[in-house]
């Protein structure tokens, strides 16, 4: 493996998402149930690409999802999904960088990719990011990893992802990258300690 290419929340970045959805729902759906709809929202690709705007995420999430919460208060909520890295995280990625060159690939949107850049700083760590609201597609398809594959300078079977959404594990490997399912940042850690020389 040649070039290490990180997901970011739930891998490097701790993220409250679907509690808080959760907690906005009434405790309607289970965790497991609010990641699904989440995934599959038709409002979450279309922000997630690029292709709508702040407001009109956030109207057409609450009346996706039944939220009894205004606009603006559900963007308050939602701008703080993304707690911090991981404790461990910026020192982890320090050290792979004395060894190799590495990427972020990241189903993100304006609100989160500014907290990201500008409050934490946390995007210098990488060689290479590659986000979904700036490239127009995201993960799972196919699209997202043809565009990385075509940007970076290795091999399909040099590339390892890490990500912890399954389904962008299995297209990630139906694609050719070595592709890794991991649970956060802990299983992140072990998984490396097993898979990369000392």
């Amino acid at each position: 493996m040649k070039f290490l290419l990180f997901d970011l929340g739930g891998v490097l970045i701790k993220i409250d998402a679907f509690t808080s959805l959760q907690r906005l729902s009434g405790n309607r759906y289970s965790i497991d149930e609010m990641k699904s709809l989440w995934l599959n929202s038709k409002m979450v690709r279309l922000f997630e690409s690029g292709r709508i705007n702040v407001h009109d995420f956030s109207e057409g999430i609450i009346a996706e999802l039944s939220l009894t919460i205004t606009p603006m208060d559900f963007i308050k909520e939602f701008e703080k999904w993304p707690r911090n890295p991981y404790h461990g995280a910026t020192d982890l990625l320090e050290q792979l960088r004395l060894k190799y060159p590495l990427g972020c690939l990241s189903n993100t949107n304006v609100i989160h990719h500014k907290k990201m850049l500008h409050q934490w700083n946390f995007l210098k760590y990488f060689d290479r990011c590659f986000f979904s609201h700036s490239l127009g597609c995201l993960k799972p398809d196919k699209e997202i990893f043809t565009i990385v594959e075509k940007t970076l300078p290795y091999k399909k079977e040099e590339i390892a992802f890490f990500d912890d959404t399954l389904e962008n594990v299995q297209a990630a490997q139906g694609f050719g990258f070595n592709a890794y399912h991991v649970k956060g940042f802990t299983e992140l850690t072990k998984l490396l300690n097993n898979i990369l020389p000392e």
